[in-house]
């Protein structure tokens, strides 16, 4: 076992509490005065706490250097929406976990900013498909994007339901970004019409106030919204 808990970021070898088995993990956090650590499994992306006592020193040769993660921590591209603890967060999440876990899918990647991939999801591909959970490497460049490419991914479904909305000021920018955003756009404003989802109570980007169902935030959380 670790004599010391280890820094946030630093990797480990740390017990998965489902199966009982080791794996390769970063530490996140610390709680209980270091003696149960946070820590993100860096092949699979889930999480766990872990005890002190379950984890271990990761082998040299298992390090990031000489075998990369394997899981990719991914964004929805042109996306914005509310944290997993608000309402309106809960039911994106929701409908995000149910649009790809546990199924193949595909994914178009848009952008690549350091550890992070900005992605638009497909159409979930058919069980055993050759191309089941392929992605992209022409990073949006030449990407087809017509109305009805767009209108059939996961990242529109959440935008016509008013799960979520689109940024102002994208992050993702290449070759297809004017016509994905215009796509999006029009099925964000059918979504307003119809009162769905965030913008039930009314346009939360013309009245940012609590009753409008967005509260003013100060900084970046995972969601990428203001806090």
């Amino acid at each position: 076992p670790l004599a010391a808990a280890p820094k946030v970021g630093a990797l480990c070898a740390a017990k998965f509490s489902v199966d009982g088995r080791y794996y390769r993990a970063k530490v996140t956090g610390a709680a209980l005065g270091g003696k149960t650590l946070n820590v993100s499994f860096v092949d699979y992306g889930n999480a766990d706490a872990v005890p002190l006592s379950d984890c271990r020193a990761l082998d040299p040769a298992l390090s990031s250097t000489a075998l990369p993660p394997l899981a990719l921590c991914c964004k929805l591209a042109y996306l914005k929406a509310a944290p997993p603890t608000e309402d309106e967060g809960a039911e994106c999440a929701m409908a995000l976990s149910e649009g790809v876990l546990g199924r193949p899918i595909r994914a178009r990647v848009e952008r690549r900013q350091g550890a992070e991939v900005f992605v638009t999801v497909l159409a979930a591909s058919a069980e055993g498909s050759s191309s089941a959970g392929a992605a992209s490497s022409a990073d949006g460049e030449g990407a087809a994007a017509s109305a009805s490419v767009v209108a059939s991914t996961l990242n529109a479904a959440l935008v016509r339901d008013g799960l979520a909305r689109v940024e102002k000021r994208p992050e993702v920018r290449n070759a297809a970004t004017p016509a994905v955003l215009a796509a999006l756009r029009e099925l964000q404003e059918e979504a307003k019409r119809n009162r769905l989802g965030i913008w039930r109570h009314g346009d939360i980007e013309e009245d940012d106030t609590p009753e409008f169902g967005y509260t003013p935030r100060t900084t970046d959380n995972a969601w990428g919204k203001k806090k």
